[in-house]
């Protein structure tokens, strides 16, 4: 899948988060890759063999979550399956709408804070099991990545 068929039609990729310790590499592991774009940007993870963005977490190692595409999940049935199995979009952010269109597209204020208090429950549940130091991309003896990062733009 080509980077652009990731983005929707105002130009965005959809995310959603996970804890880290739900996740696995059952194969392939040697081709995962990190590179960060900006100083105390996001940790973007990759298969180095194909380009395929995996998904992207925090460059502080200790927040226990990874933000997973969802144009990467593929569930057999109607078009609104993957919407029905991760539920409805909560908020948009770093977005250039503004106005109604904004409100419309939850790329608001209030849909941002709606997200943040939704999501702060989890994230503490994920913090308190550590599930952090739990991540396939995580070394839980040095808790830094398991590859070197590559550095870009810095």
């Amino acid at each position: 899948m080509g980077h652009e068929a990731m983005l929707d039609e105002d130009g965005a990729t959809s995310r959603f988060q996970v804890s880290p310790a739900s996740l696995n590499v059952t194969t392939g592991s040697e081709q995962v890759g990190c590179i960060q774009q900006t100083r105390g940007g996001a940790l973007r993870w990759y298969a180095r063999c194909c380009d395929t963005p995996l998904g992207l977490s925090l460059w502080q190692m200790s927040m226990p979550f990874i933000a997973l595409d969802t144009a990467r999940i593929e569930v057999p049935g109607d078009e609104d399956a993957v919407a029905q199995l991760l539920g409805p979009l909560r908020a948009r952010v770093n977005t250039t709408l503004r106005g109604p269109a904004a409100r419309a597209r939850k790329a608001d204020l209030r849909s941002l804070l709606g997200m943040l208090v939704h999501f702060l429950p989890i994230f503490v549940r994920w913090w308190w099991r550590r599930d952090q130091w739990r991540s396939p991309f995580v070394d839980p003896h040095t808790f830094q990545p398991k590859v070197e990062v590559e550095r870009s733009g810095q």
